[in-house]
């Protein structure tokens, strides 16, 4: 209860990101042509799928940042929806950071690097060689081997 406690504290509550979400997707006109959710995600912050009209944010980055950082992905996203819908534009350049910069995102692709980030939250987890090796998840054609005595790993 604790940890999930400070967790609260120092991040924000699922349903307050969801409700800043909705919020500026409707200021910024998005909100009738693209919704939003929640994904499981540990390595990207936020997406915007351009061909589903969706804006996900991830649910643990959310509740484990301050409000700022998490309404500056929303307003990133909604930048990205933004340059898709007026100018069928995709990425991080000159149109994405003219949307950006005029909804008051940070324009750059990725400027999070203070963010608190889900460290314990592996799949998969295992132990050779006294080196401790954790994945979110394993390409389904890889092998995965201990470089040092080649034993498979994760099988």
């Amino acid at each position: 209860d604790n940890a999930l406690e400070l967790c609260h504290t120092l991040g924000m509550i699922l349903r307050d990101a969801e409700t800043l979400a909705l919020l500026h997707m409707e200021e910024h006109g998005v909100a009738e042509d693209f919704t939003f959710e929640f994904e499981d995600c540990k390595r990207t912050l936020g997406r915007c799928f351009y061909n589903e009209k969706k804006i996900t944010l991830s649910k643990w980055y959310a509740e484990l940042n301050e409000e700022s950082e998490v309404e500056d992905t929303i307003l990133h996203e909604i930048a990205h929806a933004l340059a898709w819908t007026h100018d069928k534009f995709t990425g991080h350049g000159r149109i994405w950071k003219d949307w950006a910069r005029k909804i008051g995102a940070n324009p750059k692709a990725c400027s999070k690097y203070d963010l608190i980030r889900p460290e314990k939250h592996y799949k998969y987890e295992q132990t050779c060689c006294g080196v401790t090796y954790k994945r979110h998840r394993l390409r389904k054609r890889a092998r995965y081997y201990c470089p040092n005595c080649k034993k498979s790993l994760f099988k």
